[in-house]
């Protein structure tokens, strides 16, 4: 075989497509033969057991010590700027939008951000947090690790050229790799801590809980619904299709899109939501954005179809 030749194989990619196929063809299998709802709650505990197994142990929860540190009134609600500590020194920074006017307890919204630079701060990550407000939902808004005013590396001058966003997650992301630990469950406890802040407030209604968010959000968004049961609804956007699709279009890939072992355990990104049918989900996509919007098809179709035997086909 020539050197050009060479060049134009990729091994590791045909390796890969190879096990993907092999584990859908395995797994449509095994999705087929679920067909009363007996088996769908069958297989919701089995998800469930392997998905958590996947995430790894979660840390104990710890004095969310929140602090208001600002307040900026508009006509129909108020932002509120606060910090709070989803671990032991481990602040994170927040907007909560409330609305003026409604009901004395409210539904509430996580709201979960892409990768954008300044996090919450975002244009229109601030549009669709203060339109859930003057719809009567409160929303908590808040910055991803290195986004935003959460900057990892801005004081050490050797790591400098580890900007914001992708950059600071997939480095974090390979030292916890080393550790045994992974960035996607890191992450996701921030969001897991935010809905423990919104539950500690007379305001809002704990049987009204939901998560969105936008991209890097929409994964956020995805592995808070999968690891948190006291949610009532999620709309995860631009982020959910299917693994081999990734793949087929050499996606690259932050270290939040990756959870240990969840291939391995014959998993796909429809499992982010089949251990809590029939909660309300709103899966949303673009025809020409990164995430192949047939993938998403399929996820709907896999799950449209687990609902209705559960007798809930209108809650997705």
């Amino acid at each position: 075989m020539s050197a050009g030749e060479l060049l134009t194989k990729n091994y590791l990619q045909d390796y890969y497509l190879k096990k993907l196929s092999y584990n859908s063809f395995i797994r449509s299998a095994e999705r087929r033969s679920v067909l009363t709802a007996m088996d769908v709650e069958r297989l919701k505990d089995e998800v469930k057991k392997k998905t958590r197994s996947c995430y790894g142990r979660l840390p104990k929860k710890t004095p969310l010590n929140v602090k208001i540190t600002g307040e900026t009134k508009r006509e129909s609600y108020v932002i509120q700027n606060l910090i709070y500590h989803s671990r032991p020194n481990y602040p994170v920074t927040a907007n909560l939008y409330l609305p003026k006017d409604g009901p004395e307890k409210k539904p509430a919204v996580l709201c979960t951000c892409g990768h954008s630079s300044n996090g919450k701060a975002y244009g229109l990550y601030q549009e669709f947090a203060r339109h859930l407000a003057r719809m009567g939902y409160i929303s908590l808004i808040y910055d991803p690790p290195g986004q935003g005013e959460r900057i990892e590396y801005n004081n050490i001058p050797a790591k400098r050229n580890i900007r914001h966003g992708t950059y600071v997650h997939n480095h974090l992301g390979n030292l916890m790799s080393l550790n045994g630990d992974n960035f996607a469950a890191w992450e996701a406890w921030d969001g897991i801590r935010g809905i423990d802040y919104l539950l500690s407030r007379p305001d809002v209604d704990p049987k009204r809980i939901g998560v969105t968010g936008n991209s890097g959000g929409g994964t956020q968004s995805s592995h808070i619904n999968c690891l948190d049961d006291r949610l009532a609804f999620s709309a995860p956007s631009c982020f959910v299709t299917q693994f081999i699709y990734n793949l087929k279009n050499e996606l690259p890939t932050d270290a939040e899109q990756v959870i240990p072992g969840w291939i391995n355990q014959g998993l796909d990104m429809a499992d982010f939501f089949v251990p809590h049918i029939p909660r309300p989900v709103i899966l949303i996509g673009q025809k020409k954005d990164f995430f192949d919007y047939r993938g998403l098809n399929a996820v709907y179709e896999e799950l449209k179809r687990l609902y209705t035997i559960a007798g809930k086909p209108e809650n997705i």
